[in-house]
């Protein structure tokens, strides 16, 4: 019976690990400058760690078309925060982190894919 329940617990700790995981989704992100030249885009996320642990994670970003979006981002500090398409992230407890979208380039839109260990707003 005891390796009915060891087996049983074994099965069960790595399945709740990856609920532990969570996503959620930025539906609108714009970067950039409007043909005209005279407007820039610029996109902020606040990603807020309210959970008494670590989060870490990454926000990975999609051009509508569903194809990687390119773009840099800045952190609260202002160096650059992301590599490809991705920012990764730690944060520690009760705390906020801030990243900026810095306009560099000609607009693009798209939507961004939040993943992380813990739950964040």
């Amino acid at each position: 019976m005891k390796r009915i329940v060891s087996l049983v617990a074994w099965i069960c700790f790595p399945a709740g690990m990856a609920f532990a995981q969570q996503t959620f989704f930025f539906p609108q992100i714009a970067d950039g400058r409007d043909p005209g030249g005279a407007t820039h885009w610029h996109t902020t996320i606040f990603l807020s760690n309210q959970s008494g642990s670590v989060a870490s994670g990454t926000v990975t970003l999609y051009q509508s078309s569903g194809s990687a979006m390119n773009i840099s981002f800045v952190d609260d500090l202002g160096a650059a925060a992301a590599v490809a398409n991705q920012i990764t992230f730690q944060i520690q407890a009760g705390q906020t982190r801030k990243y900026t979208s810095v306009a560099s380039g000609n607009l693009v839109v798209g939507y961004g894919v939040v993943t992380s260990n813990v739950p964040i707003a």
